[in-house]
């Protein structure tokens, strides 16, 4: 199925040039997308259709990106020993596990500062009680 802009442009009757037909593809594929609305005044300009959108970057929404951005927040170093090599190289299975192991780490590390925290408040007499 095409998208809706894209359908629309396409069944239109209108004929237009090569490149007027290029721009306003490039433009209903951006709509379809949810990557900007050439129709908005914030998208307005003539870089517009050639500028590179977050929706667009390759990086920050890649698997491999996702999983070097958890190594650190769940410390997969510190917990199993993995540098960052490594820890890419094993089998996704295991990869998967690691990460929810560390998650599960990170709950109860979060729970034992916590406790921590109101030990030390409660003992400095400025605790709930």
């Amino acid at each position: 199925m095409i998208p809706g802009e894209v359908d629309r442009f396409l069944r239109s009757a209108v004929k237009v040039d090569p490149y007027t037909s290029h721009l306003l593809m490039m433009e209903a594929y951006d709509i379809d997308f949810r990557i900007a609305d050439h129709n908005l005044a914030l998208f307005q300009g003539p870089m517009n259709l050639i500028k590179m959108y977050p929706k667009e970057d390759p990086v920050s929404y890649s698997r491999r990106y996702e999983l070097i951005r958890r190594f650190g927040i769940y410390r997969i170093k510190e917990h199993f020993g993995f540098n960052i090599e490594e820890f890419l190289h094993q089998p996704r299975e295991y990869v998967e596990f690691y990460l929810r192991l560390g998650a599960e780490y990170a709950v109860e590390s979060k729970k034992a500062a916590d406790a921590a925290r109101e030990s030390v408040e409660q003992a400095l007499g400025g605790g709930k009680k």
